[in-house]
């Protein structure tokens, strides 16, 4: 979690009948100058048996992760980087976009899994006056042995392309650029309204939810003024897989 001792990302994992300790897996990623800490994480049953194979969770530092507990023996359990989620498609210290919510995943029907999730935070001081771009990104993870890791130029961008109101109400209209993933692994959405060079601090922080073949979620802009609720937010709904 955030605010460790060790400052690093890990999972631990416990057995379910006595509390006993199965693995303590570390992504080895983390430090007093750069402090990390792991996202909740999703368990995913790939072969149907109530066993999980494999969870997925982001860290502070903008990585996503795959567990792996399809070994037997739970000293053999290992942790993958399958993507790295940066604000431009060259990643620095300074871009990293951190993932704090809890991923979801479906399964890919070309193969492996589609992981989706937003970035941005909202527990730091720091946090409330930051206007970094942040993103919904969604990646297709081909359960590969030995992933090669995506950015976000593996990806597909959609934009907003306008903001209408209609009858007094505020909508989004989104690209559809499609999405080849015979080429790309997945597409992702800027949080960028129409016209602006950058974000203005909107972000994703709350869970997303899967709706058939769509992926729902909320949006959040902080605000100074002590009238505004303490920011503003808008609720959006788009494909799953484009």
């Amino acid at each position: 979690g955030y605010n460790s001792t060790s400052n690093q990302a890990k999972l631990i994992l416990r057995d379910l009948a006595n509390g006993s300790d199965l693995a303590t897996i570390s992504t080895d990623e983390g430090s007093a100058t750069y402090p990390n800490g792991l996202s909740t994480p999703i368990p995913v049953d790939i072969n149907n048996d109530h066993k999980a194979d494999y969870a997925y969770a982001g860290d502070l530092r903008g990585n996503l992760w795959r567990f792996d507990f399809t070994d037997a023996s739970s000293s053999n359990w290992t942790v993958k980087k399958i993507f790295t989620a940066c604000s431009s498609d060259t990643c620095t210290d300074n871009n990293r976009q951190s993932i704090t919510i809890r991923p979801e995943v479906v399964t890919h029907k070309s193969g492996g899994v589609l992981v989706l999730f937003g970035t941005g935070s909202d527990f730091a001081t720091e946090d409330r006056s930051s206007t970094q771009t942040q993103t919904m990104y969604a990646v297709r993870d081909t359960l590969s042995a030995d992933p090669t890791v995506l950015h976000r130029a593996d990806l597909v961008e959609q934009t907003i392309t306008s903001e209408p109101t209609i009858n007094g109400a505020k909508y989004r209209v989104i690209s559809q650029n499609s999405v080849d993933y015979s080429t790309k692994s997945g597409w992702y959405l800027n949080l960028i309204s129409p016209g602006a060079d950058s974000g203005s601090g909107e972000r994703i922080i709350n869970n997303l939810s899967i709706n058939s073949e769509k992926v729902i979620f909320t949006t959040m802009t902080p605000s100074s003024d002590p009238c505004d609720y303490g920011g503003k937010s808008w609720l959006m709904e788009l494909s799953l897989t484009t």
